[in-house]
């Protein structure tokens, strides 16, 4: 487990390369970048899904993170971007082994990171 943190800490979401709209679909996503770009992902090449918060000091965000093969970059989608509600809705279609109660796991305790791996591709 170690290992795997070590790997996220590198990959670590970074405010200014955020994603700001999400749109699924019954294949995948569609990721729209801050710059405009269009990054698409269909729910096959994921081969892990983990979730965790980020202390902001006064307040946490939750994230969800997609590993995928043959890509080096992960997703990670902050709860505040736009879809993410969607997104989320489309994820035990997607992922059924899935936690449905996931995101309020992560969310308690406070300013604890919570790591947790969603689901992942035997």
């Amino acid at each position: 487990m170690q290992s795997f943190k070590n790997l996220i800490n590198r990959m670590r979401w970074k405010p200014d390369r955020g994603i700001v709209q999400i749109q699924t679909s019954d294949d995948g996503l569609e990721a729209i970048w801050e710059d405009g770009r269009i990054e698409t992902m269909k729910w096959s090449e994921v081969d892990r899904v983990f979730t965790y918060k980020v202390d902001c000091y006064a307040y946490d965000v939750i994230l969800l993170a997609f590993e995928r093969h043959g890509h080096d970059e992960v997703l990670h989608i902050r709860e505040e971007t736009e879809g993410f509600q969607d997104l989320m809705s489309a994820l035990p279609n997607a992922f059924p082994e899935l936690d449905a109660e996931w995101y309020f796991k992560v969310m308690q305790p406070a300013f604890a990171e919570n790591l947790t791996v969603l689901f992942e591709r035997k």
